[in-house]
C-alpha cells in the first residue's frame, strides 16, 4: 500500500482515499481474525469505535464547529458522542488489561492522525490516513512467534505505539535528505548554502 502510494504521490502529487480505505479495512479484518485465534473476540468491541473515526475521515461533512454561525455541528457532536459511549462500553465488557489498553492505541493513533493534520505537524490530508491506516494495520509491535523483531520494553509499548514510533523514525531518516543533498551538490560545486541543502539546480527546459 505504501509503496503504491509513494509512486502515485511522486508522479501525480496525489493519492486516492481508495488505497488508505483499503489499507485500514484490511487492517481491521486481520485485526479481527487475530483476536478470534486469540479467544479474545469480545475485545472486538473496543475495534467499533476505531471504525467510526476512520471511516469518518472519508465523510465530506460539516466541520464540529461552524465558525462562521457560531454553532455545533450536531451529527458530527453525535458522532464523537458515540465514539466515547462505545469506548466506555468496550472497557465496561472487557475490563482494562494489557490487550484492551494497547487496543486504545488503534483509536488514538486515528485521533492523533488528525490533530497532527490540523495542527500542521502533518503537512497533508494523505499522511494523516496513512498515519491511521498504520495504526490500525500494525497496533503492536511485530513479533515472529517467540522472536521479536524489535527490543521493545513494555511501558513502551503501550504508551508509544508502532505507529507513532514508525513516524518518528520517518522523522529522523529525513534528517539524512539535506546531508545526502549537501554532498550531491558539494560534487557538483554547486554548493550554495542554504539552497544546495534542499534540492539542486537544473535546466529550466527540464522542468515539467
Amino acid at each position: 500500500f505504501l509503496t503504491y502510494a509513494s509512486f502515485a504521490d511522486w508522479k501525480t502529487r496525489e493519492v486516492s482515499n481508495k488505497v488508505w480505505l483499503a489499507m485500514g479495512s484490511a487492517g481491521f479484518l486481520l485485526l479481527a481474525v487475530q483476536l478470534v485465534i486469540e479467544g479474545s473476540v469480545e475485545h472486538m468491541l473496543l475495534l467499533a469505535p476505531a471504525a467510526l473515526l476512520f471511516y469518518d475521515i472519508f465523510w465530506d461533512r460539516d466541520e464540529l464547529y461552524d465558525t462562521e454561525k457560531k454553532k455545533l455541528h450536531l451529527p458530527a457532536l453525535g458522532l464523537y458522542a458515540l465514539v466515547v459511549a462505545l469506548l466506555a462500553a468496550g472497557y465496561y465488557w472487557v475490563g482494562v488489561g494489557w490487550l484492551s489498553v494497547q487496543l486504545f492505541g488503534v483509536t488514538g493513533m486515528i485521533i492523533l492522525g488528525v490533530v497532527f493534520f490540523y495542527t500542521g505537524v502533518l503537512h497533508g490530508g494523505a499522511d494523516a490516513k496513512a498515519f491511521a491506516s498504520i495504526g490500525i494495520l500494525v497496533p503492536f509491535y511485530p513479533v515472529l512467534g517467540s522472536l521479536p523483531l524489535f527490543q521493545t520494553p513494555a511501558l513502551l509499548g503501550l504508551g508509544f505505539p508502532f505507529a507513532l514510533a514508525t513516524l518518528m523514525n520517518a522523522a529522523l531518516m529525513l534528517l539524512a535528505v539535506p546531508l545526502v543533498l549537501l554532498l550531491y551538490n558539494a560534487t557538483r560545486g554547486d554548493a550554495k548554502f542554504p539552497q544546495c541543502a534542499f534540492g539542486y539546480t537544473m535546466e529550466l527546459d527540464r522542468v515539467e
